[in-house]
C-alpha cells in the first residue's frame, strides 16, 4: 500500500511526536525553504557549556529539511514517495546558547530519486552555530 505524501501543514508538522517532544516550530515556509525553531529547554541542553545538545541540532537538520521538501507538493514527484534521509551531515561551529535558535533550510538540488538541501543553524543574534547537509532519498511508488 502506497502511503500518499503527506500535505505539511503547521499543525500536522508541530504534532509530529518528535517534534512535539522538543517543542519544533515550523515559523516559515516557502517553496524549497523552510525555517524551524525550537526553545532551549532541559530536554534540549546539555552541549558544551550548557548549550543546546549536539544530537538536538542534529535531528533539527534532519527535521528542517522535511519542512523544505514537504511544505509543497512538486509535480515531478507524482510516482514517488518517500524513502527517508540517505545522508545527514553537520559540522558544529559554536555552542547554541541562547534561548531559541533556528534551522533554515534551502533545497539545493532536487531530482527523482535524492534531493540536496542546506541547513543553517543560527542563535537568536543570527550567529551562525552549526551546518548541515542532507540527501533525501525517493523511491518510485509500488503497486
Amino acid at each position: 500500500v502506497v502511503e500518499e505524501i503527506p500535505k505539511l501543514t503547521d499543525q500536522y508538522f508541530e504534532e509530529i511526536p518528535l517534534h512535539a517532544a522538543l517543542g519544533v516550530k515550523l515559523e516559515k515556509r516557502s517553496t524549497d525553504y523552510a525555517r524551524i525553531s525550537l526553545k532551549s529547554s532541559n530536554t534540549t541542553q546539555g552541549g558544551v557549556a550548557g548549550g543546546i545538545h549536539g544530537g538536538v541540532m542534529a535531528a533539527l537538520v534532519d527535521i528542517a529539511t522535511i519542512a523544505a521538501l514537504f511544505n509543497t507538493q512538486p509535480k515531478d514527484l507524482k510516482g514517488y514517495q518517500p524513502a527517508g534521509t540517505a545522508d545527514l551531515n553537520i559540522t558544529y561551529l559554536r555552542p547554541a546558547l541562547s534561548p531559541i535558535i533556528f534551522a533554515e533550510a534551502t533545497v539545493i538540488k532536487r531530482g527523482k530519486m535524492l534531493a540536496m538541501v542546506e541547513i543553517n543553524i543560527k542563535d537568536d543574534n543570527g550567529t551562525l552555530c552549526a551546518k548541515g547537509r542532507t540527501l533525501y532519498a525517493f523511491r518510485k511508488e509500488t503497486k
